[in-house]
């Protein structure tokens, strides 16, 4: 949760968001859970935590198709110094299980990092990625950079520029209608005959 807020539990709120996911995970088990995962953040509360964090490792090594199709995004605030957060990070990555990082890593040792948890994801907003040119890149360590909180279309030309293939954002997000107007099908009883 960005910020504070009064009244929620950062520690339960994480927990049932990590419950929602492997929910919604063990409905989507198979190829495409692997190659399309889910990631899911969690905090430095949890991050604090062993306790928490053995809960998450023994729902997703109980379970392996959830290992397999969430990834654990970890904030780059945690990796910003040694501590129980970053140990936590650690943590996870023994137990074989998949990680991203969201926000910014230390200038200089980016790569490092990157290279010693084995993120699979690093989430950037656009802005800082059209902005800090060579901070981002993420050479031979495997890790794809998404770009997100893109909302106008010269966001998207700059990311273009930048080498990002994967993005998201309010301009990626709008709802749409399942069918245009003046769609034929099924759903359309006027339609039915004339379709037939």
């Amino acid at each position: 949760i960005e910020g504070k807020h009064t009244g929620i539990d950062p520690v339960r709120f994480d927990s049932e968001l990590f419950h929602a996911a492997a929910s919604a995970m063990r409905r989507l088990l198979g190829a495409a859970a692997d190659s399309t995962p889910l990631i899911c953040p969690v905090g430095m509360s949890v991050l604090s935590s062993h306790k928490d964090l053995r809960r998450i490792v023994g729902m997703m090594t109980g379970l392996p198709g959830l290992q397999s199709g969430i990834v654990i995004e970890v904030p780059g605030d945690a990796l910003h110094h040694e501590g129980l957060a970053s140990t936590g990070a650690a943590l996870l990555l023994d137990a074989g299980i998949r990680l991203a990082v969201e926000g910014s890593l230390p200038d200089g040792q980016h790569m490092d990092i990157l290279e010693r948890f084995a993120f699979e994801f690093w989430s950037l907003k656009g802005i800082h990625i059209a902005m800090s040119g060579k901070s981002t890149d993420t050479g031979g360590t495997g890790t794809r950079l998404v770009a997100t909180h893109l909302a106008e279309d010269h966001d998207v030309v700059a990311i273009i520029d930048a080498g990002v293939k994967l993005v998201c954002g309010p301009l990626f997000a709008d709802p749409k209608p399942v069918r245009k107007r003046g769609d034929v099908g099924p759903d359309f009883p006027d339609q039915r005959k004339e379709a037939l």
